[in-house]
């Protein structure tokens, strides 16, 4: 996937379901997902938090601290740039 798409679009692009009641917009907080950390030898990468950035100040409406720490993020507001695995809850 194009570096600088967000999670929601390149779910989208791939068929992968992740819920957005707003269409992206980052206002309903539906699109809640988990980045995964560590190598997935079954894709063979390794998937990192830093391999994103967050934009806009969304995240911490819907998102708590402890959350966020775990990896939590909004699929329509987290940039994608570099491999990432996610899980969609």
């Amino acid at each position: 996937m194009e570096d600088g798409a967000t999670i929601l679009e390149a779910a989208r692009k791939l068929g992968a379901g992740i819920e957005s009641v707003c269409g992206g917009k980052g206002v309903c907080g539906k699109c809640k997902i988990r980045l995964e950390e560590g190598y997935f030898p079954k894709y063979r990468i390794t998937s990192a938090i830093n391999s994103t950035k967050t934009r806009g100040q969304a995240t911490e409406k819907f998102i708590n601290k402890l959350q966020i720490k775990r990896g939590y993020r909004l699929a329509c507001q987290t940039l994608i740039r570099g491999d990432i695995v996610v899980f969609v809850p």
